[in-house]
């Protein structure tokens, strides 16, 4: 059963989810990225993701 975790169906397309987490990665390598002028503060991105979510094991190994 958690083997399935996060690979919803996309109908229409005959594909699968990935999930919340690969979208996740994106977020946190941009906020590294960007910065508001010249390093005086970091960039920064808040998540919430409820505990019934099928990814929140997932989710709180970030």
């Amino acid at each position: 059963m958690l083997e399935h975790l996060g690979l919803s169906y996309i109908r229409g397309t005959n594909g699968t989810s990935n999930g919340i987490v690969p979208m996740l990665r994106v977020f946190n390598d941009t906020a590294r990225y960007v910065d508001q002028g010249g390093g005086k503060r970091k960039g920064a991105f808040a998540v919430y993701l409820e505990p019934w979510h099928a990814d929140i094991f997932e989710f709180l190994e970030l």
